[in-house]
């Protein structure tokens, strides 16, 4: 059976323990007020994004894939310029890890990267996009959407602002589609763009994870999840077959594939081009 490129890196993305990607519904930002959305993210391989989207910051995180200080930890309040999440340039804060109560707040910055000649990652995709690790569990984050609607592939999902009464947490882009971006913690106001001091940062430490290539948890896989529709133009992941006790995809010469191609699409956020 032909397996397409989407579907071996998605399957590739369950073998590092990444779940099914879905939503949130938080209108206006509002933390307190979020609900379950439907249908997928579109902002991973693991939410319907397809091979041209790059895996999503908590999935970085959660096997460590997001080095030299590109992913921090917020400790205090601050104000950041963050780098495309998928730049192919070495360095630059992408990712902010948020502490919420007992769960995590991630904030990304996507953006095509014009220095790539073909095969560009996030070519549709535009704007800042945030992630609620329940209990800090990245490998099962929600989009959180400040403005649901209807439809697939939806382009009104990057945040403005988020905010959190009750852990005293507030997000502020400085504009839309910016990547400037103030975190007032603590009820604490962030200062000025070009003022702040990221010293009181750290890199969010990789989620535990059974072994390369091993089983994963059932939880949020193909095997356990209801049927449900995927996009017209990409195959129907259930037809692969893929399940979390297979290692990999099904055999050796699928897996290299599968790792062929996940590097490819997703492994360069380490800066490939910094050598």
């Amino acid at each position: 059976m032909k397996i397409s490129k989407g579907a071996m890196v998605h399957e590739f993305g369950h073998n590092q323990g990444f779940g099914h990607h879905e939503r949130d519904e938080c209108p206006d930002g509002d933390l307190d007020g979020c609900t379950t959305g439907e249908g997928y993210s579109d902002k991973t391989p693991m939410g319907s994004g397809g091979p041209g989207v790059g895996f999503n910051a908590p999935e970085l995180i959660s096997r460590g894939w997001l080095p030299g200080g590109q992913a921090v930890t917020v400790k205090k309040s601050a104000t950041f310029t963050l780098s495309p999440l998928h730049s192919g340039q070495a360095g630059g804060v992408r990712v902010l890890d948020i502490p919420l109560g007992k769960d995590r707040l991630v904030v990304e910055y996507r953006n095509e990267d014009p220095a790539y000649t073909d095969d560009n990652l996030d070519a549709a995709i535009e704007g800042l996009y945030a992630y609620l690790a329940p209990e800090g569990d990245y490998n099962h984050s929600r989009l959180l959407d400040p403005t649901p609607g209807e439809g697939e592939g939806k382009k009104d999902d990057a945040v403005t602002t988020l905010t959190d009464k009750a852990n005293k947490v507030a997000v502020e882009v400085g504009r839309s589609g910016s990547a400037t971006v103030s975190v007032s913690l603590d009820g604490v106001p962030a200062p000025a763009a070009g003022s702040a001091e990221h010293g009181n940062t750290q890199a969010p430490a990789p989620q535990t994870h059974g072994g390369e290539g091993g089983p994963v948890s059932e939880k949020g896989t193909d095997a356990d999840a209801p049927a449900k529709p995927e996009r017209a133009d990409h195959q129907d992941l259930a037809e692969t077959g893929g399940s979390s006790a297979t290692p990999l995809i099904a055999g050796v010469g699928a897996a290299l594939a599968a790792v062929g191609g996940a590097s490819l699409y997703t492994l360069r956020c380490r800066g490939r081009r910094s050598a």
